[in-house]
């Protein structure tokens, strides 16, 4: 990827992942020349789709099926993403969230 324009998620919504992916370009020997930042990931692949760079996703949306891009699988880097969960906090007790809630729970616990 080293010399190839980058479309990145923008800094200014995501800090945390956009260090990481510079981090890993750096680590790999290089720094991404960042063309392009976007606050949503459906703009950041559709970028990409229009050949306006590459950039490296979250493993999640290999499964998009976004049209006209390709996903491919990179070595092992060691960074792993934090993932929360947020929902409405209300008095009564909603079975989808509290069996969403328990298998969170039971995954974390893992």
């Amino acid at each position: 990827m080293a010399g190839s324009d980058f479309v990145l998620f923008s800094r200014a919504f995501s800090p945390a992942y956009y260090d990481q992916v510079v981090s890993l370009c750096v680590a790999a020997g290089f720094h991404p020349e960042i063309q392009h930042e976007a606050r949503h990931w459906l703009t950041v692949l559709a970028c990409v789709s229009r050949g306006l760079g590459v950039t490296l996703v979250p493993r999640s949306l290999a499964n998009s099926g976004f049209f006209g891009v390709s996903f491919v699988p990179v070595e092992e880097s060691g960074i792993e993403s934090v993932l929360r969960g947020v929902w409405l906090q209300r008095g009564d007790t909603d079975p989808a969230l509290a069996a969403w809630h328990a298998t969170v729970v039971s995954e974390i616990a893992a």
